[in-house]
Formats: structure tokens, C-alpha cells, sequence
């Protein structure tokens, strides 16, 4: 079986196996070629230890501690290749006590997690020992071996598995599904940083509402994420905008999330709780009027783009799109519902004798007036506004 790898691996293949070291490409790239994607990246193993694969290529460097990890550069391509190797217990249900290196593929095979993700290819033949060629054909995620031995080990393989059910959009062996859902509460151990990256793909791919049998097993509870979830509004995520800020609030909205605790496990901003409470109102009571929409655009988050917001009510909630179509006019109209907006700036009202706090408070007054009156956003009558006291005109 030949596959289309790129160029660079073959190079690296080459060297590797002409210097005698058996060497394949394993993992997601070989998955994604199976199923005619183009691979993100490339993963290799080999038999040769890191000191002779740093033997081998100028530009390369250790990179993997104890899994004896090498990256190599070519060009603007980099290439990470590990030895086989084989691991013992994992004492913390995260990471192996011993990593050894092993003499063959099929025992770095038999330690991986899921049986697509355990192909092995040397540029001419594909090792398949678990049935992942099956397993993609029929778009199913299975543990190798038994299943909880394989989440035992490391809890994050069991958030790994709804994340590759979201993003190829694949079913659950039963035993698999059974064994995570029993080992959900062990999630615990797992980084919050690296519960956010997953969750983050999740919300990214097109079918986020895949991770809801999670949730509602109580697997994701300590990170503040409760449940039970709205399975039919995190099945709308994937048509939201592509903007972090947006999907995370549909995601934690729908999931009745405690937003301090996801905030502080989840390592998020300080003003992510913020955000959410602020687009959790917005939400609940959406705007009638240009004049109502453009004090609240006034507020907006700056990390997200208004016509975004209110195209993703309008997905969640359709009685909303008249929001949109407010929204719409307002940006076509140009009508000012911003400080940047007004016609004057700081500067003009410093230079026309306004000075210290009364800037501020001088500049808020005039958009509060404009927001009400578009008209009157010209510079000659703002200043002349500002000179003849704003608070006589808009207390």
C-alpha cells in the first residue's frame, strides 16, 4: 500500500531506514491519509535511540525528556520521531512511572489508545494489529485491549475520545463508551489546561454535541462544567461563528456551568466570568429598538465583533434574528455607538478647555447623545455641545 506522505518524511524515513533503524510514521497522520485528509503534522517512530537519531540530522534537537523525543527541521517543517517503546504502570492516571524503550513496532502499537490511532506505515507497508483500517471504515472509536486498563492509565484518553467522536464525527464502541463514562469522575487528575485544549476542539469541530454523554455522567463536574446538557443547542454550536468567546458561552450556557469554577479550574482570564454574564443578559433580553441595541454595543467585549454576537442568538434562538437585522442597519448607516465613533476625541475637548475627569464624563455624554440623535455627530456641534455645557442638554 502506498500512501501520499510528504516529501520531508520521506526524506526522513530514508535516511533513518538506509542507516538501519526500522522506522515508520505513525498515529493521526496515517489515520487522516486513510481517510484522503492531509495530516496536520507527522508523527515517526523508530528503533534507533535519540542520541543516533541526533547522529543523523544537523538539525535536530532533543525535545521529548524522557520519551526521548527528537525534532527534526526541514526547512520550515519539523518532524518529531520517539523510539518504540513500551511503559509501566501509571501510578497518577496520567503518566507512565517508566518509559523503556522497546525493540519493535507492535509493542509501541499495543501501548497507544485507540485502535485508528495505532497504524503504522514505512513508506511501503501499512501495520495494522488492532483493526484500525476496520474501525475507520466503519467510523467507530475503540479502546485497544480492554478498555478500562487503557483509561486507567490515563484519564485523558477518555476526554480524547469525545473529542475524536466530535471532530471525525465517529460512534462509540459500547465497551469503549461504558468504560469512559464509569471512569468520567478520574478526568479530575487531568491539567486544567489541558481540559480547556481539548474542550476548545471539541467546540471547534462539527459535532460538539458529541461530548454531552460525558457531561451528563458527571465527568466534567470538577472543572464546573454540571450538566445535564442541552443536547440540542450544543448541536447548534458548530453553525456559531468561529470565535473562542461565543462557543464557550453557548457550550457553558447550555451546560449550566458554574462560571467562577470553570474561570479558576479551567485557567480562563479574570474578565471570561465577565463575558459570559454579560452575554447570559444580552441573551435573555434581546433589543427592540436601533437606540436600545446601540447603548448595549456600547458595552460589547471588545474579543468579539458585534454582528458575531447577534448572529449567534439569531442560531440559538431564530426569534432573535430581528436583533441582527437592527444590528445590520446600524453598522450600514454608520451610526455611532462608540467613543471612536463621535466626531471629536479626547484631544479636540483638551484642546477647547475641557480638562482632567470632565474628558471622560464629556465624552460619554456626547454618545449618549448621538446614540439618540445620529444627527448631531459632526464635530462643529459637539464642540459647540461641549462649550455650552452638555449636562443643560442631556442631564
Amino acid at each position: 500500500m502506498l500512501l501520499p506522505i510528504c516529501d520531508g518524511v520521506r526524506l526522513v524515513l530514508a535516511k533513518l531506514q538506509k542507516s538501519g533503524y526500522a522506522t515508520y510514521v505513525v498515529g493521526g497522520a496515517i489515520r487522516d491519509l486513510l481517510m484522503d485528509k492531509v495530516p496536520v503534522d507527522y508523527d515517526l517512530t523508530t528503533a534507533a535511540l535519540p542520541y543516533q537519531i541526533l547522529s543523523l540530522f544537523n538539525n535536530a534537537r532533543a525535545t521529548g525528556g524522557s520519551y526521548g523525543t527528537v525534532t527534526v527541521c526541514l526547512g520550515n517543517s519539523h518532524y518529531e520521531i520517539t523510539p518504540f517503546r513500551s511503559e509501566s504502570a501509571y501510578t497518577d492516571a496520567r503518566h507512565p512511572d517508566i518509559v523503556t524503550f522497546a525493540c519493535d513496532i507492535h509493542t509501541d502499537l499495543a501501548r497507544r489508545d485507540f485502535t485508528i490511532n495505532a497504524l503504522a506505515y514505512d513508506g511501503k507497508t501499512l501495520i495494522d494489529d488492532f483493526g484500525g483500517q476496520d474501525d475507520l471504515k466503519a467510523k467507530t472509536l475503540r479502546c485497544i485491549g480492554v478498555p478500562e486498563a487503557r483509561f486507567a492509565e490515563d484519564a485523558l484518553r477518555i476526554l480524547r475520545l469525545f473529542r475524536f467522536g466530535a471532530q471525525l464525527d465517529f460512534t462509540f464502541e459500547a465497551a469503549t463508551l461504558k468504560a469512559a463514562l464509569n471512569l468520567a469522575s478520574t478526568l479530575k487528575t487531568v491539567s486544567g489546561a489541558r481540559v480547556r485544549q481539548e474542550l476548545t476542539h471539541i467546540l471547534q469541530s462539527d459535532c460538539p454535541a458529541a461530548v454531552v454523554p460525558l457531561i451528563n455522567a458527571g465527568g466534567l463536574c470538577s472543572f464546573g462544567i454540571l450538566g445535564p446538557a442541552h443536547t440540542e443547542a450544543l448541536a447548534e454550536i458548530c453553525k456559531l461563528p468561529s470565535v473562542p468567546l461565543l462557543r464557550w458561552w453557548a457550550f457553558l450556557h447550555f451546560c449550566h456551568a458554574d462560571y467562577t469554577t470553570v474561570q479558576q479550574t479551567l485557567d480562563f482570564k479574570a474578565n471570561a466570568v465577565l463575558n459570559w454574564k454579560m452575554l447570559d443578559r444580552w441573551f435573555a433580553a434581546p433589543c427592540n429598538t436601533p437606540q436600545q441595541l446601540k447603548h448595549r454595543l456600547s458595552s460589547a467585549p471588545s474579543c468579539a465583533n458585534p454582528r458575531d454576537i447577534f448572529a449567534a442568538f439569531a442560531t440559538l434562538c431564530p426569534t432573535q434574528s430581528q436583533q441582527l437585522c437592527l444590528f445590520e442597519k446600524i453598522f450600514e448607516e454608520h451610526q455611532p455607538y462608540l467613543i471612536s465613533h463621535l466626531a471629536v476625541s479626547g484631544q479636540d475637548l483638551l484642546a477647547n478647555g475641557v480638562t482632567g475627569n470632565a474628558i471622560g464624563k464629556s465624552l460619554t455624554a456626547l454618545l449618549n447623545l448621538v446614540i439618540e440623535n445620529p444627527q448631531l455627530n459632526c464635530y462643529t456641534t459637539l464642540i459647540t455641545l461641549v462649550k455650552q455645557g452638555i449636562s443643560a442638554i442631556y442631564p
